[in-house]
């Protein structure tokens, strides 16, 4: 038996929680408090970064590296039909982990309200409840929560940014569910599915985003299919209809490139230079500016993305077909801008199949 260690806020424990149902692993749920963050958590691991996959003296954390975990050991699908849409829907699981994630978490730590709520349930669940006590500690995880996702970009500067991106999303997600397969790619969910249910849910059980979803409709179905998924009673329906068409996903990945792509180049750039900047900016698809701090982390998901790309030109000489040329040749533009310095083409040479024209 596994045991899935997590916090009920966390938008990857939601992920890894309807994934691991879903794929019928033999596991059961530990809700995280002090006394396990560090006597278990961080001796197994060596970091308090949930959520946190354990049997016995092994333990994997990382919703990414679960996944992955979790794909090798069930006999049910979690990529789409066609092999060579894998690549594709990994590049959709890092948007939903890295994006999606980063507006939610915006949205959640800017709102007075959201934060109240937040600050209420960290505390409850690091302590089990105990008064007073509680509600200091929520106080004090909420302050240091609040610090670090601001350095990743989550910040009342690129609220106007982040929330356009949200509508956006939402609304493309609204269009493509209104009609069959049930979800991204198929009638089954895929690991896109699971890590855009992440974000998405925690937004919606958030006083804010819980208003805002109700525009969605299609979307909130589509969580609740999902949500129903969640351990420790995983409910698993089995649908018929076939494969979306890849092209329709087109909207997706507009909103891919025109937001966290754009992070990605912009921070390598950055990154890369011998006088690296504080904090840089980058323009996103509407003209909103984007601030936030150039890291290492983007340039190992900037690597990570253009090794999918890579792969998902190695199957097909289109990644979107006729109806996604446009998105397709933008795409090429935008890998070709990582040409335009030094360590940009240093990047791309590890990479022969992308950037190969569109018929």
């Amino acid at each position: 038996m596994y045991r899935l260690y997590l916090n009920t806020m966390s938008p990857y424990g939601a992920k890894s929680c309807a994934m691991i149902g879903y794929a019928g692993l033999p596991c059961e749920v530990k809700i995280q408090n002090i006394v396990s963050r560090f006597a278990t958590i961080k001796r197994l691991t060596g970091k308090t970064m949930i959520p946190v996959l354990r049997r016995g003296e092994w333990a994997i954390n990382d919703s990414s590296r679960i996944a992955r975990f979790v794909q090798e050991r069930t006999d049910r699908p979690l990529l789409p039909g066609d092999p060579a849409l894998a690549p594709i829907c990994w590049l959709l699981e890092d948007f939903a982990d890295e994006w999606i994630a980063l507006w939610m978490l915006a949205s959640r730590w800017t709102h007075e309200r959201d934060v109240e709520a937040m600050e209420e349930g960290v505390g409850k669940e690091l302590t089990g409840g105990l008064p007073l006590v509680s509600s200091a500690v929520g106080r004090i995880a909420a302050s240091g929560i609040q610090s670090l996702i601001k350095k990743g970009g989550a910040a009342e500067v690129n609220r106007a940014a982040l929330e356009r991106s949200r509508d956006r999303l939402l609304q493309a997600l609204e269009s493509l569910l209104e009609t069959p397969p049930q979800y991204l790619f198929e009638a089954y969910p895929t690991m896109a599915d699971f890590a855009f249910f992440g974000p998405l849910s925690q937004y919606a059980s958030d006083p804010t985003g819980r208003d805002k979803m109700r525009m969605y409709p299609n979307v909130g179905e589509y969580l609740e299919c999902m949500e129903r998924m969640k351990l420790p009673h995983p409910s698993v329906s089995a649908h018929e209809a076939p494969s979306r068409e890849v092209g329709a996903l087109a909207p997706l990945f507009a909103e891919f490139l025109g937001t966290y792509w754009r992070v990605l180049l912009a921070n390598h750039r950055a990154y890369s230079t011998p006088e690296r900047p504080e904090r840089t900016s980058v323009e996103l698809l509407d003209g909103e500016a984007f601030s936030f701090r150039p890291s290492g982390y983007y340039v190992a998901r900037l690597e990570f993305v253009l090794s999918q790309l890579d792969a998902a030109y190695a199957e097909r000489e289109e990644l979107f077909g006729g109806k996604g040329l446009e998105i397709e040749h933008a795409l090429v533009q935008q890998v070709a801008k990582l040409t335009d310095y030094e360590a940009g083409r240093e990047l791309l040479r590890g990479y022969a199949h992308i950037g190969k024209p569109a018929k």
